[in-house]
């Protein structure tokens, strides 16, 4: 290239190497900050229940408890995406009141939401472990329910 458009391409494909080695750290980095933010968070809890027992029940304690503040959180956000974009596609909704009407509607049914969610989270456990392949049947399986429960939800009869 001796037209001096070497320099330029060479920075260009520089640049874009850092910028995929970087997309690709933050697939490690991110997981790795949460685990030591969340091992000084909750090692205080840890040492208080080492006190009346043994050490690997108290973290699988503190873990259990963890997840279960975490899905606490989660459901919220859950509730309010769960049908926001069927109410957007099918109803015209905006995104705001999409999500609004979504987080009521499963908040009306909130005992069998739960109940769904559950059975989806084991399901989808057992579906993780041949390599991921009984997501091909669990991932169909899963648009279906939640087309037919917003279906219920949501149309007259």
């Amino acid at each position: 290239m001796a037209d001096g458009r070497f320099r330029p391409l060479f920075l260009a494909g520089i640049l874009a190497f850092v910028v995929v080695c970087l997309a690709v750290a933050k697939e490690i980095l991110i997981p790795v900050a949460v685990a030591m933010l969340l091992t000084f968070v909750l090692a205080p809890v840890v040492r208080m229940l080492e006190r009346r027992l043994p050490h690997v029940v108290a973290v699988a304690l503190t873990v259990v408890l963890a997840v279960l503040v975490m899905l606490a959180l989660l459901l919220p956000v859950i509730m309010a995406i769960w049908f926001a974009p069927p109410l957007v596609a099918f109803h015209g909704r905006g995104a705001i009141e999409a999500m609004q009407e979504s987080f009521l509607g499963c908040l009306k049914n909130i005992v069998p939401f739960l109940v769904y969610g559950v059975v989806f989270m084991v399901l989808g456990i057992l579906a993780s472990i041949p390599l991921g392949l009984g997501w091909l049947v669990l991932g169909p399986v899963l648009a279906a329910s939640a087309y037919t429960s917003y279906k219920d939800i949501f149309t007259a009869a």
